[in-house]
């Protein structure tokens, strides 16, 4: 399931990013979309 969340989480960033642009794209925003909690983040990346 760890891939399956990272992969997720790159999508809705991904697209989230696509429309807005990335200076205007927040990290906690993205972890909304995904539907993942911040403090698991790191689990899934070593860092931002």
């Amino acid at each position: 399931m760890t891939a399956d969340t990272r992969e997720h989480i790159l999508t809705c960033g991904g697209r989230i990013i696509h429309h807005k642009g990335f200076t205007a794209t927040g990290l906690q925003e993205i972890l909304q979309a995904a539907g993942v909690p911040k403090g698991s983040f790191y689990f899934y990346f070593k860092s931002k």
